[in-house]
């Protein structure tokens, strides 16, 4: 088990610093937010960076990739689907529906 916290700039999302807890592991995912930070990364491109990995001891998916999509979840606007926003501005303008 790791928990991580990760402080990032909530414009843009940069790296700020990290703190982690758990066992084995930790001081590596420490080393990579540390990397991260020295040169300019944001949370963007922690989510996306290729880490590798070894199946009988960490997923695919390292927990260093899930803190940079959770930060990126805050930082990065959801965009709506094209049809959702045409839809809710006829309805605004007071088009009839039906």
């Amino acid at each position: 088990m790791m928990a991580i916290k990760l402080l990032f700039a909530p414009e843009g999302g940069r790296v700020l610093g990290a703190q982690a807890v758990g066992r084995a592991g930790v001081d590596k995912r420490i080393d990579v937010i540390a990397m991260a930070i020295q040169m300019g990364a944001t949370v963007r491109d922690l989510e996306e960076a290729d880490l590798c990995y070894s199946p009988q001891f960490s997923t695919a998916k390292d927990p260093v990739n899930i803190a940079g999509a959770v930060a990126a979840n805050v930082v990065l606007p959801t965009p709506k689907p094209p049809a959702t926003t045409i839809f809710t501005e006829v309805i605004a303008a007071g088009a009839p529906c039906g």
